[in-house]
């Protein structure tokens, strides 16, 4: 049996990533609310863009493709079991939670911390393809 290494492991994550991470990931989402998580997405995104006029230590173009990758995902839900419909509320709602440990505000690095739990998740789903490069 042939196994692949994976190069977003949860364990090797910064350990202020990880509490909030699991935290966010301890639920699916009602399907019913996938519509309304996407309208958060989309609110969320435009907040960063009209900071990032003000603020260029935003990572705007960052923001954005995590912003595609959590739609992906959501537009994908349906079609998941329920352990991968956790991971992928994870993710999401990693990248709406404005209050993680790396301020995504605050850091030119800010978005760096939600890539590497989008890309975890894209990995243990197997859309490595997807997978944001951060850098």
């Amino acid at each position: 049996m042939i196994f692949k290494k994976k190069k977003y492991k949860l364990p090797n994550f910064p350990e202020h990533v990880i509490p909030t991470f699991k935290q966010l990931a301890l639920e699916p989402l009602p399907l019913e609310n996938i519509a309304a998580v996407k309208q958060g997405i989309a609110a969320y995104f435009g907040k960063l863009e009209e900071l990032s006029a003000k603020h260029h230590q935003i990572n705007i173009d960052l923001a954005r493709t995590l912003a595609e990758r959590s739609n992906t995902l959501l537009d994908m839900y349906g079609e998941l079991g329920e352990r991968q419909r956790k991971l992928a509320a994870g993710a999401v709602l990693y990248y709406m939670h404005y209050d993680d440990p790396l301020s995504d505000m605050t850091f030119g690095s800010g978005f760096d911390d939600d890539a590497k739990v989008m890309n975890h998740v894209l990995e243990e789903l197997g859309l490595d393809h997807l997978c944001v490069n951060a850098h």
